[in-house]
């Protein structure tokens, strides 16, 4: 299997993805299982269900869903963009943080045996793949509750060769850089400033579409763009799709509130392994 990604808008031809079935209520380990735990916990069965509609929905969008094997042991494995990413033609296993959540890469050894591209494993520091975000020649690299500079400085000596890194740091309390700052299309990305130290390396770069608390909240930077110019957004988010439609966008809105109750919404949920 051949893996390719340059950026986070190309076609999204081939993706990975991890079923949602085996989670169960365990320690919350963000701000959003905090609440939700406590509050009104996530339902197995529209769990499956909302998963489902969005791996269907991709399906029919022409994106080969490729699903890792589900661990019993791993209830967070629905959030497959943090346990790998491809940079370029490389697939980087990430070094997670959580104890919870570190078995998780076990599910990827079906998936490292049929790539044909390097596979690197992230051997220092912490990296997960939600603080990694990538524009051609640029890695914006969040520095979270979840990648440490250790992680960065392990991006830095494999990948500075033919990418420039850009650290971003967050804010306390904010899990990792794609609930905060997405890039949806080659100059536009969408931004929770408040969740940023200093913004002036994005401001420079994109058209900013900016949100609030409350729009934040409910994942509204966690969009997957699908093909230039067709973005999957969560239903809740209605301000951020019509701002999206009227610069051009064709916008599809899924109902993903109970998946997101886990701490992700759509980039979380899926591992691009093919962009073109």
């Amino acid at each position: 299997m051949r893996l390719h990604v340059a950026n986070e808008y190309g076609r999204l031809k081939k993706v990975l993805m991890a079923p949602v079935g085996n989670f169960y209520l365990h320690e919350p380990i963000n701000s959003a299982q905090e609440y939700y735990y406590r509050h009104d916990p996530p339902l197995n069965e529209k769990l499956v269900e909302q998963q489902g509609y969005f791996a269907k929905t991709l399906e029919e969008n022409g994106v080969e869903v490729v699903w890792a094997r589900g661990l019993d042991s791993s209830p967070n494995q629905v959030n497959t963009r943090d346990i790998a990413f491809v940079i370029g033609e490389t697939l980087v296993v990430s070094s997670l943080k959580e104890k919870i959540r570190r078995e998780e890469v076990n599910a990827l050894s079906d998936l490292c045996k049929e790539v044909s591209t390097p596979v690197l494993r992230a051997e220092k520091g912490v990296i997960e793949g939600g603080d990694v975000i990538l524009d051609n020649g640029i890695i914006y690299t969040g520095i979270s509750s979840r990648t440490d500079y250790d992680g960065v400085k392990w991006l830095e000596r494999n990948f500075s060769e033919n990418y420039t890194i850009v650290p971003v740091e967050l804010k306390p309390g904010f899990l990792h850089l794609d609930v905060v700052f997405n890039i949806v299309g080659p100059n536009t990305a969408i931004v929770y400033r408040e969740g940023i130290k200093n913004t002036d390396v994005l401001s420079s770069r994109y058209e900013l579409i900016k949100v609030d608390a409350s729009e934040q909240a409910t994942l509204a930077t966690n969009t997957l763009t699908i093909s230039s110019g067709t973005v999957i957004v969560e239903k809740r988010n209605a301000r951020v799709a019509k701002v999206l439609n009227s610069l051009g966008n064709h916008v599809i809105s899924l109902d993903y509130s109970e998946v997101a109750k886990i701490g992700g919404s759509f980039r979380c949920s899926t591992c691009p392994l093919m962009r073109i």
